[in-house]
Order: structure tokens, then sequence, then C-alpha cells
């Protein structure tokens, strides 16, 4: 009975830990895009160098598998926000919040696939 218990606990302490992983993802990506989006000069507030992509891959690299979900959530949250600040509309800012979270997915796993390939 005291491990059941045990692992009880451990299970809410993650998803706290899930929560924070989702508030700094997402804050860090939203300050990113926002600081690409004020550099870019243009004026449709389209960037072409996008920083918040590195810390959402940073961001699934260094995070345990179990929290994968969780920095997915924050980049979503985070794009999203950042594009509906900057004046993208409603289906342009879902479309950039879908790429822009599927973007590091896709890194990953072709980093993952091919790890051997890089490291030689």
């Amino acid at each position: 009975k005291r491990l059941y218990r045990s692992r009880m606990t451990r299970g809410k302490l993650n998803n706290r830990g899930g929560v924070k992983t989702f508030a700094v993802v997402g804050t860090l990506y939203l300050a990113a895009g926002l600081f690409a989006v004020s550099f870019s000069g243009n004026a449709d507030s389209s960037a072409s160098i996008w920083p918040g992509s590195g810390i959402a891959l940073a961001a699934l690299v260094m995070a345990p598998r179990h929290r994968a979900l969780w920095v997915l959530a924050g980049v979503a949250a985070g794009s999203a926000v950042c594009n509906l600040w900057v004046g993208a509309g409603l289906w342009s800012s879902f479309a950039y919040t879908v790429a822009n979270t599927v973007e590091p997915v896709v890194a990953l796993v072709v980093a993952r696939t091919h790890k051997r390939s890089f490291s030689s």
C-alpha cells in the first residue's frame, strides 16, 4: 500500500512540474516570437528568423519524455498568443500554431533517426 501511495504522490508532483514546464516554455516562446516580430520590419509582422523554434526544440530535447506534451502545449499557447497579439487573423494564427507545434517534433524525430550520421 505504501508503494501505491508514493506513486500517487509522484503523479501529482509530475502534474505540477508539467504546469511549470507549460508556463515556462509558453512564456519563453511568446517572448521570442514578439522579439522576432519587433525586429522584422515587415508590415505583415512576419519574421524571417524565428527563435521560438530553437526554444521549442531545446525544450523537447531537455525535457523528460513524460513532459513532451506539456512542452508542446506551451509552444502552442505561446504561438497562438503571439500570432493573435501581432494582429494575425484567427485562421492564420491557427495555421501558424499548428505548424510551429509540429515543427520541433519533426526536427526531433529526424535528429533521433539520423543520430548516427550526425555523430560521425
